[in-house]
């Protein structure tokens, strides 16, 4: 049997064999919750520069010596906050059509980026990936799963038919997120599920109009 297999004995005092539940400690989960509040809150009314241990120590009444505990510097108070404005997209149930599978998780990108809180906190999180090697791997990471979403439904549209066969996914990926994005930076008002969908809709008209979708054109994010 393999070493890492087998079981382990059971600990000292335990007659049933299970590990007893580690048990939280109240107090250090407030600490820690203060602590993500007060870095978060920073974060957003000064961007990166903003979040020091000092800081985050006079904001969240956490001593530094118990951050520090928990978070080697400043940059693992970062990447924590960071974590804060991720977001999973989810992929919708296989018996819609292609079309409303793509239009369901363009609506989650919108939802997600219509948030008043990432709003603010995207022109900084964007500034800081390019020069914190760990927050950029998190992002990269969040942005791999994000892509894998919209590949996988791209797919399958092609598959069925709905877009042609030699569509890249990754530029209708673009395509769909970049006046998603602007809009979040520009105009966060029209993060609205319809500008979603007519996103989609136009994508999927180009691509009859075209027989491709290399040669269609960004929708404009005012209209």
């Amino acid at each position: 049997m393999d070493e890492t297999a087998r079981e382990r004995p059971a600990p000292s005092g335990s007659s049933s064999g299970q590990a007893r539940p580690r048990r939280v400690d109240p107090r250090a989960e407030r600490a820690h919750r203060a602590v993500i509040e007060a870095a978060v809150a920073l974060f957003l009314e000064g961007g990166m520069p903003a979040v020091t241990i000092d800081a985050v120590a006079a904001r969240s009444g956490v001593a530094k010596t118990t951050i520090y505990r928990r978070w080697a510097n400043r940059d693992d108070v970062l990447v924590e906050v960071f974590r804060q404005f991720s977001f999973y997209l989810e992929l919708p149930p296989p018996e819609l059509s292609p079309l409303e599978r793509i239009r369901m998780v363009t609506r989650q990108l919108a939802a997600a980026l219509a948030t008043p809180e990432l709003q603010r906190a995207l022109p900084a999180m964007l500034g800081a990936i390019r020069h914190q090697q760990e927050l950029s791997a998190l992002h990269h990471r969040i942005e791999a799963h994000r892509a894998r979403v919209f590949s996988t439904v791209i797919a399958e549209a092609v598959a069925a038919g709905a877009l042609p066969a030699d569509t890249d996914p990754g530029e209708t990926l673009l395509l769909i997120m970049g006046p998603l994005f602007m809009a979040a930076l520009s105009r966060p008002e029209m993060l609205t599920p319809a500008f979603a969908d007519r996103l989609v809709d136009r994508l999927f008209g180009a691509a009859e109009d075209t027989g491709t979708i290399g040669r269609v054109q960004a929708p404009d994010p005012s209209l």
